[in-house]
Formats: C-alpha cells, sequence, structure tokens
C-alpha cells in the first residue's frame, strides 16, 4: 500500500530540474529589474519621488524604487509624478496610472507609520485602496515571477 502511494505521488512531483530552471529565470528576471539597468526616463521619475519621499511624506525611500518604476513601465502603466494626487486617498503617493481602468499603483503613507517600515505598494479601486506588496522588493520580485509564469515579453 506505500508504495503504490508513492509511485502515484511521484507523478504530481515537478522535476528537480524543472524546479531549478525556473527558480534561476525569476532570479534572472528579478536580478535584471534590480539592476541599475534602468532608462533615463525612469531614473529621472525615481529620482522625483525620492525627492517627495524624503521632504513631503518625510519617509526613507526605498532602495529599488528604480527598480519599481521601471517595472511599472514594462508593464505598461503610465508614470506619473508624486504631485498629481487630486482626488487620491490622502495616504496615497502615486507612481504609475493604467490608463485603461484609471486605476494608480503608488505608495502607502500610513500616519503612524513607524520608523524603519517599508512603504507599502496599493494599488486604487472604485472602493478605495487595496494592499498589493509589504514593500518595493517584494513587489519587484512578485511582478519578475509572474511575467515569467505567464511568458510575457517583459520577463
Amino acid at each position: 500500500m506505500e508504495e503504490g502511494f508513492s509511485s502515484k505521488f511521484a507523478m504530481w512531483r515537478p522535476s528537480v530540474s524543472t524546479v531549478v530552471r525556473s527558480s534561476e529565470r525569476v532570479a534572472l528576471t528579478k536580478s535584471r529589474l534590480l539592476s541599475s539597468s534602468v532608462s533615463k526616463e525612469s531614473q529621472s521619475l525615481a529620482q522625483e519621488h525620492a525627492r517627495f519621499l524624503q521632504d513631503v511624506a518625510k519617509v526613507e525611500v526605498p532602495s529599488r524604487l528604480p527598480a519599481l518604476v521601471e517595472t511599472l513601465k514594462l508593464q505598461g502603466l503610465e508614470l506619473v509624478e508624486p504631485q498629481k494626487r487630486h482626488s487620491l486617498n490622502p495616504f496615497f503617493i502615486p507612481v504609475g496610472k493604467d490608463a485603461t481602468t484609471g486605476h494608480y499603483v503608488g505608495f502607502m503613507r500610513w500616519p503612524t507609520q513607524k520608523e524603519g517600515m517599508d512603504l507599502q505598494i496599493a494599488t486604487t479601486t472604485e472602493a478605495g485602496v487595496k494592499l498589493v506588496a509589504l514593500s518595493t522588493d517584494k513587489y519587484v520580485a512578485r511582478m519578475a515571477a509572474e511575467s515569467d509564469f505567464y511568458g510575457r515579453p517583459e520577463a
């Protein structure tokens, strides 16, 4: 009985080489997004967001901010300036906008944010704001993995 169960279970396990190849692709995509190979437009917008986060929001700038901006650009979102916050949640700092839905992706800056706490990534909806990732690093890694899984060209 044990032997039959083991042989059936073996059918459902992916081979080790498949898992390794897949994780290597995700790591390569993630490293490419996290590297300094971002466009000049993305770098200038990232610098503008960094100044806004430091001077206005008074929070620590995420180290992977340029990678976030480049990731949003690769997803086809329109990059927006952080000052364009009209009719948005007062704690929301926009980074990108989906032209088809009109929803924004950006940072949530909580009024009770603890020192050293990562800025969370959220998206706007018709009903309010929805949390997408707990940090910039996690968002970039998630988007790299999703792009690889779905075989998108930006992967």
